[in-house]
């Protein structure tokens, strides 16, 4: 048994300093889950901000993008342009041509134009590069990419009649198949012309700049630079070359 000097008794000092410590430890206490709360709702407010600048960069990206896609939508589109006469229209290799409506003034890849007799049109590929037809064309656009606004990547496929193009500089390129060669212009401004009459003979003429041409038979690319011309005659197999000047009296006129 503890003795009574071994006893400590609780003065009214010590129970308020006890009462301060315990108001001090649940002061403190308040203060941390103030400020636990405080930073949690900082941290909230940082991660609203954060998800309303991510949806504002997500949207303006996608709007960005869908406008670029419709803007590379509208591109692709080639405008026609009536000169004389009137022209059929297929929209893909399966459908069958139609006579085109005055409404109908647009060519879209995979679509063909097939001109009636006499007839004469113009080809708008918006980027100041002008196809002239003529002589009963029957031509169908394979394929266009683009390139920011000025440059396009032109294909297509030539059965017959007569094909005038003008290309200014920096434009691209336009290849133009056909069953006996492929005319290939790219770079520079060009001026050539490429006509077909159905007797398996391909005449090449270059106003302005060059062009390649590659034979179906085999002769590689050939090189037909300004006011110089080609002809491919697939009932001989063979390649001519000659001056301008010396068959532009058997070749169609440039306009």
């Amino acid at each position: 048994m503890a003795k009574w000097k071994d006893m400590k008794m609780e003065t009214p000092r010590d129970r308020l300093k006890k009462r301060r410590k315990l108001e001090q430890e649940r002061k403190e206490k308040a203060e941390r889950e103030k400020k636990k709360k405080l930073n949690m709702m900082l941290l909230s407010v940082v991660g609203g901000i954060i998800a309303v600048i991510v949806l504002i960069i997500f949207f303006v990206s996608f709007n960005n993008k869908k406008e670029k896609l419709e803007q590379i939508k509208e591109t692709k589109k080639v405008n026609i342009i009536r000169t004389i006469g009137d022209y059929e229209l297929r929209k893909d290799q399966d459908d069958v041509y139609l006579t085109a409506e005055r409404t109908d003034n647009v060519l879209e890849p995979g679509s063909s134009i097939r001109l009636k007799n006499g007839a004469k049109l113009k080809l708008d590929f918006g980027n100041e590069t002008v196809m002239t037809l003529k002589n009963g064309v029957e031509l169908t656009l394979d394929n266009m990419e683009v390139e920011g606004t000025q440059k396009a990547h032109i294909e297509m496929f030539f059965e017959n009649g007569v094909v005038v193009v003008r290309k200014p500089s920096g434009r691209g390129e336009v290849i133009i198949e056909n069953d006996l060669g492929t005319v290939y212009s790219e770079g520079k401004l060009t001026v050539f012309k490429v006509e077909n009459d159905k007797n398996r003979v391909l005449r090449i003429a270059v106003k302005q700049g060059e062009v390649q041409v590659e034979a179906k038979e085999g002769y590689g690319k050939i090189i037909v630079p300004k006011d110089k011309a080609i002809i491919i005659d697939g009932t001989k197999s063979y390649v001519e070359t000659s001056k301008l000047k010396d068959v532009n009296t058997s070749l169609e006129g440039w306009d």
